[in-house]
């Protein structure tokens, strides 16, 4: 704290730190006051708007924590490029203002240094996980997607406010509170108020009020203590957390007619709700009712009434009891107990498949066919489509799964053409039987012989990924000779022969003057290791006047790689 302040005389011998201290002591007392009276916020203006990878704050002004005025006299912008997340991704951050003092306006005569003070406003952008910094002020939430635009929420504003002290601790304190469609003042702390209050808007209390005169208010009241009302209350719209107790009960005395939240409500006259939520009502006296009608939602943990109670017509549109509730049963056993089918907007919930069965289905689908979930008393349980539907299984509202209405399964695609189909690895750990060994197979193809050197034997190409394990190469061709000689055939992985002449060849011989056809089959186990590889059938002819056909006219001709 700043005590002495500079006393002038003639002939007074002054020093850079007497005008120092001068000014240290009027700063404390411009902002002692405001650091005690006022709650730190924006006092005007400073509203943020967004735009490509940058934010604009609007002129104002602001006061921080420590009573210091932060005044904005132009529109500054804010540069947000180095927070853009990464593609396909948003990030919140929260945009705060703080008090910044710079040195400026260099001396151009006499001893070197600054002569002025800069008070400036400072913008910090920090990620929503981080911690506000201190001493300042929170303008806004911003969520910025990976093309840089930028969505500014001003509901999280901070607006400064009132400050009223007490003897001991933190006193109550009014300011304005935006919750996304109105502004309005909020009070944190106890309200006693000895005469007649009339408010035009919403009041929200967060302390104990007790009001001893009438209390009107035509906005919607929020109350989180207790409330003691001795004169008549007329309230649009009554929430209250804490204990209520009303003493004046004629039916004007209290009527609500919009969203009434009370934890106790102990009324001893005649009580009109048109909207009600209610932790626990009590009514001392007898109460008959000709007709109940509640237009809002409403909930009631405990009804308790020590007289007679009647109810000759009840209309609720929506009934939340604590207890057991049964419809067409007076004996429920569950919170909810329904003795027949329960329909909804657009669900359905029945036992259309028989007294043993509980179904489930859209409403629209309420055929003993059509139904979705269909389980039966000793546990079984189906899950179904309607005839000439799909049935889909999902994670994260993605197909993982399809069941064709012919029975065809796919996995990893949703038009799946034989009894399973899967788009992607299979991993099996136990035995697989099928029909029939192929796994990688050759289209069948025609093919020329009539060359010397080694060369692909028409499309007879297979490309198979394996996890490792030995591959099985399967060939079964169908050769005719046009002249006579000998024909030699191998395999290549990769345009490496595998095979040798000896090893695995097949040789032709013409016959007098008519073609000579055989069926040349070829054998190989390969060990590749884990990868993608291609094999290929190719031939080539002992000498350069030897020609010989591929034909596929005579019987199956195929090439199939098997991993074991």
């Amino acid at each position: 704290m700043v005590d002495k302040r500079l006393r002038y005389f003639d002939g007074q011998f002054l020093q850079d730190q007497d005008f120092i201290d001068e000014q240290s002591y009027h700063l404390d007392r411009e902002r002692r006051p405001l650091k005690c009276l006022a709650v730190s916020g924006v006092c005007e203006g400073l509203t943020v708007t967004g735009s490509q990878n940058q934010v604009t704050v609007s002129p104002g002004m602001a006061i921080d924590p420590q009573g210091r005025q932060m005044i904005l006299e132009l529109s500054k912008s804010f540069d947000l490029t180095a927070n853009r997340p990464p593609g396909g991704q948003t990030k919140i951050l929260n945009l705060f203002l703080s008090y910044e003092e710079v040195a400026s306006d260099l001396a151009t005569e006499g001893s070197e240094g600054n002569r002025r003070w800069h008070e400036q406003c400072k913008l910090e952008a920090k990620d929503q996980s981080e911690s506000q910094p201190s001493e300042s002020v929170k303008l806004a939430k911003l969520t910025m997607d990976s093309a840089g635009n930028v969505t500014v929420d001003a509901t999280v504003c901070e607006y400064s406010g009132l400050r009223l002290p007490k003897a001991s601790g933190n006193g109550a304190v009014l300011r304005y509170q935006r919750d996304g469609s109105t502004d309005r003042p909020v009070f944190n702390g106890e309200l006693k108020v000895t005469g007649d209050v009339t408010l035009d808007q919403a009041l929200s209390v967060s302390g104990n009020t007790t009001v001893g005169g009438t209390l009107s208010v035509t906005g919607n009241t929020s109350l989180s203590g207790n409330l003691s009302l001795t004169g008549n209350t007329s309230l649009n719209t009554l929430n209250v957390t804490g204990n209520t107790t009303l003493s004046s009960t004629t039916l004007s005395a209290l009527t609500v007619t919009g969203n009434s939240s009370l934890n106790t409500l102990n009324v001893t006259g005649n009580t009109t709700l048109r909207s009600t939520s209610l932790s626990a009502l009590t009514v001392s006296g007898n109460t008959t009712l000709s007709a109940l009608t509640v237009s809002g939602n409403t909930t009631l943990n405990t009804l308790s009434v020590s007289g007679n109670t009647t109810l000759g017509s009840t209309n609720l549109s929506a009934l939340s009891v604590t207890g057991n509730v049964g419809i067409g049963t007076t004996s429920p056993s569950e919170k909810l107990e329904v003795n027949g089918s329960i329909k909804t907007d657009i669900a359905l919930i029945s036992n259309n498949a028989g007294t043993s069965y509980a179904t489930f289905s859209h409403k629209d689908s309420s055929g003993s066919d059509d139904y979705a979930i269909a389980q039966h008393s000793d546990g079984t349980t189906y899950i179904n489509s309607k005839t000439g539907r799909k049935l889909y299984f999902c994670i994260d509202d993605s197909t993982k799964m399809t069941v064709k209405s012919d029975g065809k399964v796919g996995i990893g695609t949703t038009s799946p053409t034989e009894t399973l189909e899967v788009n992607g690895n299979v991993k099996v750990n136990g035995t697989v039987q099928a029909n029939r060994n192929k796994v990688v197979t050759s289209e069948e193809s025609m093919g020329i012989i009539a060359s010397t050197s080694w060369n692909l034997v028409g499309e007879y190409s297979v490309t198979i990924t394996t996890n490792g394990g030995p591959v099985l190469i399967l060939v079964n061709i169908t050769t005719t000779t046009a002249s006579s000689g000998i024909f030699l055939f191998t395999i290549f992985r990769d345009n490496t022969n595998l095979g040798n002449e000896s090893g695995i060849t097949s040789i032709l011989h013409e016959h007098g003057s008519s073609s000579d056809t055989r069926i040349v089959p070829l054998i190989y186990l390969d060990n590749p290791s884990v990868g993608t590889f291609t094999y290929q059938l190719q031939a080539k002819a002992g000498n350069a006047d030897q020609l010989c056909f591929v034909n596929n006219s005579f019987s199956k001709t195929q090439m199939i790689a098997i991993e074991l």
